[in-house]
């Protein structure tokens, strides 16, 4: 009798499936095919992203002058810049999700609002490699803080959806999104530390006269 009930239930509108926090609706309604798009997996569309992005610095990296370096640079400036653009296209949901994982836009909600704008400036800044310390010293500061609160996320088995793609795309907080992150701090440390020796090395100046040092 109950499962009947249940049946009956889902298809007059009332989904039970996703009563319980954290789940997603798996419940198809109207019994119509469901598309390619809709089929295919939250970390699959999550990978997608990332490796459009991978493609996008190698050919600007191919324009202007192929380096390792250049294209580490352009793609950091395409992942801040796409993944906060999607984020600011439907901020308020965003910031309720940072909310459930990073430990800085739980304390202070305006930090939840302000990150997808943070990401995009920081993303143009990779662009045209201006303030090159100061830009990588706040992205170090950036990925960490979500490093945090993703490894809290995976330690305490929580089912937590990632406001990394925004309303967009329901990607949960798992162990893609902690690589993702150690990725991209790993990236900003050898950006940091060639510039540096580039710098201080080769270039033969002292640290008040680099870029980013100075305002």
């Amino acid at each position: 009798m109950d499962t009947v009930m249940d049946h009956t239930h889902a298809h007059a509108g009332v989904c039970l499936c996703g009563d319980e926090e954290g789940k997603e609706c798996t419940c198809n309604h109207d019994n119509k095919p469901k598309s390619f798009g809709e089929r295919i997996s939250p970390y699959s569309r999550l990978i997608t992203t990332l490796v459009v992005v991978i493609a996008f610095g190698i050919i600007l990296s191919l324009i202007v002058g192929f380096s390792w370096m250049s294209v580490m640079e352009y793609w950091m400036g395409g992942y801040f810049v796409a993944f906060g653009v999607q984020q600011a296209l439907s901020l308020k949901k965003s910031a309720a999700m940072f909310r459930q994982y990073d430990p800085l836009a739980k304390r202070v909600a305006a930090y939840g609002y302000a990150l997808p704008f943070i990401q995009i400036a920081l993303g143009f800044a990779y662009f045209f490699m201006v303030w090159w310390v100061a830009v990588g010293l706040i992205s170090l500061f950036v990925l960490a803080v979500n490093l945090f609160g993703v490894h809290r996320v995976i330690e305490q088995e929580r089912v937590v959806r990632c406001g990394c793609l925004g309303e967009g795309m329901n990607v949960p907080v798992g162990r893609v999104t902690l690589w993702e992150n150690l990725i991209m701090i790993g990236m900003v440390v050898m950006m940091l530390t060639y510039h540096t020796f580039s710098y201080l090395v080769l270039g033969g100046m002292d640290a008040t006269s680099m870029p980013g040092m100075t305002m």
